[in-house]
């Protein structure tokens, strides 16, 4: 389990990555999340979005069922989540998995962490990653939202878009965000704008649940 500065985020840096080129260590794996905001209320309940109503896709669903999906089980770290099953994945002892696209800059990470916070407060902490971040340009975020997940806890999604460092560098992510006594659960989803990848994306971070010892 990570310690220390929140470590959420490059999504950008590990989306511009070279597809297929090997993660090295520890760090690198955890300094593919910094990226990205929302702030959770804890009087907000689950289904508020920012979206208007009507606005949620309806096909989004559907077309995530287009993609095969497998599931990654952490027996280690206490949780699950789906991913498409082509994509590649990669485990370190810290408390990070990341999950790769190879044929596209498409990826997500876990990361599980100390925390001394609450949701709230680990929503935060990535905004401010996210503020001080000199490669994420012209950020909007398009939604934030509670939702309960598979087992009964509550976690908060934020969706946004941004610029990279050159201007038709745009980027997507979906990130969820779960805390559960002193230990805070960060699902990230990256991807070129010009990519299919919503549905996935929301697919990937609403089906992480914890392990069944964690849900009493």
């Amino acid at each position: 389990m990570t310690n220390g500065p929140h470590p959420s985020g490059r999504a950008a840096r590990y989306a511009r990555s070279t597809p297929g080129t090997a993660r090295g260590t520890p760090e690198a794996a955890r300094s593919l999340l910094e990226t990205d905001g929302g702030r959770s209320g804890d009087g907000e309940h689950a289904g508020e979005s920012d979206r208007p109503r009507g606005a949620e896709r309806a096909d989004g669903r559907a077309a995530a069922k287009d993609t095969e999906l497998a599931t990654y089980t952490d027996e280690e770290h206490g949780y699950r989540l789906e991913y498409p099953a082509n994509w590649s994945v990669e485990a370190d002892a810290g408390g990070a998995t990341t999950f790769r696209d190879v044929a596209s800059r498409t990826g997500a990470v876990v990361v599980v962490e100390s925390v001394d916070g609450d949701l709230a407060t680990y929503v935060e902490a990535f905004r401010a990653t996210l503020a001080a971040d000199d490669h994420v340009h012209d950020l909007e975020r398009l939604d934030r939202r509670t939702v309960m997940l598979p087992g009964g806890h509550r976690g908060r999604v934020v969706e946004c878009a941004y610029v990279g460092d050159e201007p038709d560098e745009r980027w997507r992510l979906t990130y969820l965000f779960v805390v559960t006594g002193t230990t805070g659960y960060t699902v990230g989803v990256d991807w070129a704008a010009d990519t299919d990848c919503e549905a996935v994306a929301r697919t990937v971070v609403e089906s992480f649940a914890l392990a069944a010892k964690d849900t009493a």
